[in-house]
């Protein structure tokens, strides 16, 4: 999925990889339930798009005998605006 990446450099970098070695999960681990293995599966995508939320996830299937609405509070997002130094740029003399 080098399509989520947006910085060029990068996708260039992961590109010269050698080709990741694919393992079926159901062979990794024999005796996960087929839901167990979808959820997983939507967990580990590379691209944060597709990949599922922990709400999303909380809702799977695999989850159902465990679903409480009481006991599952949300919050609301928390906002970005503290965590702007994330996305400047540091330079190296600035350490």
């Amino acid at each position: 999925e080098p399509n989520a990446i947006p910085n060029r450099k990068c996708v260039r970098w992961l590109s010269s990889l050698d080709a990741p070695s694919y393992c079926k999960l159901r062979e990794k681990i024999p005796s996960a339930s087929n839901q167990a293995l979808h959820l997983l599966t939507r967990l580990l995508r590379f691209d944060p798009k597709r990949r599922l939320t922990a709400e999303e996830a909380l809702r799977h299937p695999f989850f159902a005998s465990l679903h409480c609405e009481a006991d599952e509070p949300t919050g609301c997002r928390i906002p970005s605006e503290p965590f702007e130094f994330e996305r400047r740029r540091v330079d190296a003399p600035f350490f």
